[in-house]
């Protein structure tokens, strides 16, 4: 097997389980959603919320580190495994006992507190899979990810679900999720021991010090991720209580599962945007122009079809329960599309070596958010914190797509935006009037008229083609 075809195959292995582990994780969701209530469900979004806060200080930005200098030293994967799991531990007790700490400060909910304890110290257990995937992939066999990743989900899914089916609550099933998280800790520290290096705490302290400053960064990055994506659920916990917390996080799990396609497709466009920038600026502003056409017309249509269909699908995947969940649901629909460019513009600045960019745009969109959700959640709830994720979604893409113009030049908006929109309106107006009908027929109809339209229109031209069958050649190739 040729390199290609070794990327391809370790590519598709994590895709493929991502996609699996997210599917799982999505029906997990929802059955304890449904299983809980609202009020319930609420408190479980606030703690897992409330843990990550603190998921910085759980791997301090050594798991990206540990692949990247185990794969340039493989000879030194046990100082770097037992002096990394060192750090990590004591970095992962401080957290853990933080966590503790803050959350007794702030409630007084003796469930809350023992909730966010339980869940805490899964999470203590449960970061170590993200660590030994580190030496995995920095040994490029990512097979052994993928099988911790999954039986992980399927853990969690089997654990969790059978505790709630018995009848149980929300501390049992906490219970369940940790008892899954340790069984991976086992399992996965079992593959690593026994392929790359014996199971040992060891401290160098010159050593531990130097990769320690290479790693902030990448920790600092990762805070500001984390921040800002579970910030709301804290506020608006604070803010609003448990009932608020419950509608909005049952639609913002929902936005996560759309999260994959993006992820995805970056896989494979990202080695050539990165390769492009070294060889011709011209053909990587083409690629550049090229996934942002793709996102734009793929996002779309999902922001429409959800905006129209939004009740219809919370009260199938929810319940009646949920109902008010559907106005923040539209809102989120329009962060999707966002998200989806910015998944472009983010990846295209990373590429052109202006990490300090998105490293700063990040910063400042997390004290963003926090300003728009000290405004508008007192107005409207919920509904604010939406609002709020959609605002700070597009500063970010603003700021970043700036800095990307000037690299590579501005992209053709209106070619790109203006028959998608187009095709998009006949589309969600389709759905409008026939929005009571069976989705089994809404949802396939309102697709093909989408790509029916878009193909009409010649809106994908050859070259076009050409270059998106190039990034998943070495995909055909191993498949075959």
């Amino acid at each position: 097997m040729n390199t290609a075809q070794k990327i391809a195959k370790n590519s598709l292995i994590l895709v493929t389980a991502e996609a699996l582990g997210m599917l799982i994780s999505l029906f997990f969701t929802i059955i304890v959603a449904r299983k809980l209530g609202v009020p319930a469900f609420g408190k479980y979004t606030f703690a897992l919320g409330f843990i990550s806060l603190f998921l910085f200080l759980f791997n301090c930005g050594l798991d990206t580190l540990a692949t990247r200098e185990v794969t340039r030293r493989r000879a030194e994967v046990s100082r770097y495994y037992q002096n990394f799991l060192s750090i990590k531990f004591l970095s992962s007790l401080l957290a853990f006992f933080l966590i503790v700490g803050a959350v007794t400060f702030l409630h007084t909910s003796r469930e809350i507190i023992l909730l966010v304890t339980f869940l805490g110290l899964s999470k203590f257990f449960g970061t170590s899979i993200e660590f030994n995937s580190a030496f995995f992939r920095a040994f490029e066999e990512m097979e052994y990810e993928a099988i911790l990743k999954l039986t992980n989900r399927v853990q969690n899914f089997l654990l969790g679900v059978g505790i709630l089916c018995l009848g149980y609550g929300l501390l049992s099933l906490s219970l369940m999720l940790l008892l899954s998280s340790f069984i991976s800790f086992v399992l996965g520290t079992f593959f690593v021991t026994r392929k790359y290096s014996p199971f040992k705490l060891k401290l160098d302290w010159p050593f531990c010090k130097r990769n320690m400053k290479e790693a902030f960064p990448l920790a600092m990055a990762s805070a500001f991720i984390v921040v800002y994506f579970s910030i709301d659920i804290v506020m608006l916990s604070v803010m609003q209580g448990d009932v608020a917390v419950g509608y909005y996080g049952a639609t913002t799990k929902l936005m996560a599962g759309l999260m994959i396609v993006p992820a995805s497709v970056m896989t494979a466009v990202k080695p050539k945007l990165s390769r492009l920038y070294e060889e011709s600026k011209d053909k990587m502003a083409k690629l550049y122009n090229l996934c942002f056409k793709f996102f734009f017309a793929l996002g779309l249509p999902l922001a429409v079809g959800i905006t129209v269909l939004a009740e219809r699908f919370i009260r199938i995947i929810y319940g009646i329960e949920y109902m008010p969940s559907v106005i923040a649901l539209q809102i989120l629909a329009w962060a999707v599309l966002i998200i989806y460019l910015n998944t472009v513009v983010d990846h295209t600045v990373i590429a052109l070596n202006k990490q300090k960019i998105w490293l700063y745009m990040s910063a400042t969109s997390v004290i963003l958010n926090i300003g728009l959700n000290l405004i508008l959640i007192p107005l409207y709830s919920f509904k604010g914190a939406a609002i709020a994720t959609v605002l700070t979604e597009l500063y970010g893409f603003l700021f970043v797509s700036r800095f990307v113009a000037k690299e590579l030049g501005s992209v053709q908006f209106i070619d790109h935006m203006g028959r998608p929109a187009i095709a998009a309106l006949i589309m969600g107006s389709f759905l409008f009037c026939l929005r009571n009908q069976s989705l089994l027929l809404l949802i396939p109809g309102a697709m093909a008229i989408y790509l029916g339209l878009l193909y009409r229109i010649q809106w994908v031209s050859m070259e076009e083609r050409d270059i998106f069958k190039s990034l998943f050649l070495p995909y055909q190739k191993w498949l075959h």
